[in-house]
């Protein structure tokens, strides 16, 4: 086995919404710890972006690592339109019951970030605002609470800037949609995404690739881990709050999102999440790579002097988002959890 390989690899079914979908899940460490670690990925990202973190941290917690829809092993949708942060944020709540998790620390790389700062938020009625059915807001109010014990943010702030995001959507829009062998996907990865990550040894890269692709036993060539659909013109709400899960499909959108849609995120006025931010108490540290635009230093300072105040930790050579692969990142993740 190798040694950055999950424990247990499983699919867990989720009934709540109007469709039905699987959540895979990677799980590193012991089942009966009770120091559990909940990593949730970016956009396009996976599951397996937190495996090496997850070897090193397997002894001192049971790490939970969950595939969003459409990504990895999870479901892919058949409504490309529920592709949207109401429904990535009801399936966590729902993952989290079903797993019977009581109490965990959470890393949130970007997207992750904003599902982890909303579950961390002190006034868990914030959660409510992201859903007007009332059978829905009943399930989220039977749900078993769970206390957040740290929490660390990933290249994720209090506002989410779309010009910014834009660009970077722009950039997964030009990946292939194949490749013939894992060499070629690997040296496409790193072209890529060495100016966003930083230096990373051969071996790295491997991993990096290996959580970025899969293979396509229909097509047999390697193909991107993620469902297309993901990046649905439609879905320029995945960060957004405000929109029912199972209910938008392109023939109910607002003509202004539909314009929005049309004309690219840039249009969109920032995401403003300092409500939820700064109702955060919980131990918390923000990581951001120096050269990142998603989050810039002047949010990044913001934030360490409002809410829950996090000890900033800023990594030279690296954008949007650190890896969490490097040693100097290890170091400082695992000397803020395992104090």
């Amino acid at each position: 086995m190798n040694k950055f390989e999950e424990d247990r690899n499983y699919k867990v079914k989720i009934f709540v919404g109007r469709e039905p979908c699987e959540i895979n899940v990677l799980e590193w460490g012991d089942t009966a710890n009770g120091n559990v670690l909940l990593c949730l990925h970016g956009l396009t990202k996976s599951a397996r972006d937190f495996s090496v973190l997850s070897s090193f941290l397997k002894n001192k917690y049971r790490v939970i690592c969950p595939n969003l829809v459409g990504r990895g092993d999870s479901s892919w949708l058949k409504n490309k339109a529920n592709y949207h942060m109401p429904f990535y944020l009801l399936n966590i709540l729902v993952l989290i019951n079903e797993l019977k998790l009581k109490k965990a620390d959470i890393i949130g790389t970007s997207l992750g970030g904003v599902l982890a700062m909303l579950l961390s938020a002190t006034h868990k009625s914030f959660l409510l605002d992201f859903f007007t059915n009332e059978q829905i807001k009943k399930i989220i109010k039977n749900l078993r609470p769970i206390e957040i014990g740290s929490l660390v943010l990933n290249d994720v702030g209090a506002k989410i800037n779309f010009s910014e995001l834009s660009k970077l959507k722009h950039g997964i829009h030009k990946l292939p949609s194949s490749f013939n062998d894992f060499d070629e996907a690997q040296l496409y990865i790193k072209k890529e995404f060495e100016n966003a990550l930083g230096f990373h040894t051969d071996s790295e890269w491997r991993l990096l690739t290996l959580a970025y692709i899969r293979y396509d036993e229909r097509k047999h060539c390697f193909v991107p881990h993620f469902d297309p659909g993901i990046l649905n013109p439609f879905n320029v709400h995945c960060y957004a709050p405000h929109f029912d899960p199972g209910i938008l499909n392109p023939f109910n959108v607002s003509s202004l999102l539909q314009e929005f849609s049309n004309n690219g995120l840039g249009l969109l006025p920032d995401l403003n999440l300092w409500k939820y931010y700064d109702s955060i108490s919980v131990r918390t540290m923000l990581l951001r790579g120096k050269k990142s635009s998603i989050l810039n230093h002047e949010l990044a300072q913001d934030m360490t002097g409002r809410g829950p105040k996090p000890t900033l930790i800023e990594f030279e050579g690296v954008g949007h988002a650190p890896s969490l692969m490097r040693s100097e990142q290890i170091n400082a993740l695992t000397s803020f959890l395992c104090p």
